[in-house]
């Protein structure tokens, strides 16, 4: 009867569903691990950023913030906008995050490493 039909009808619609998340799901899973596979090495150049990632996580929002309410009142496009504050606020988050890990009080502050330590010459 009718209930039947209806059940067969879920059932396809069931498995449906789970073969889109399915689709979805395992390349997602297929291209992390390739990653994690081939490019998870440590770059030297890249280890100034990686050891500032914290720093750089808590300031780049204020510094978003401050840019894209300077660029309001410019009277740009949207996407203009959208484009500029990407560009430059991930170096000024950097920059400001390297110059808060150079004074030592600011880089305790933001719960980082000291860029360089001090030492004492000997007499």
């Amino acid at each position: 009867g009718a209930f039947g039909v209806a059940g067969y009808i879920h059932g396809i619609h069931s498995a449906f569903q789970l073969f889109s998340v399915l689709s979805n799901a395992i390349p997602l899973v297929m291209i992390l691990s390739l990653f994690n596979q081939y490019l998870n090495k440590r770059v030297s150049r890249l280890s100034v950023v990686m050891n500032s990632t914290y720093t750089i996580y808590l300031i780049h929002f204020p510094i978003i913030c401050l840019l894209s309410y300077g660029l309001l009142h410019m009277q740009l496009p949207t996407m203009q906008v959208y484009f500029l504050v990407i560009l430059v606020a991930y170096p000024l988050s950097l920059s400001s995050a390297l110059l808060i890990r150079r004074v030592p009080p600011l880089a305790f502050l933001f719960g980082a490493k000291p860029l360089y330590r001090f030492r004492r010459s000997a007499p």
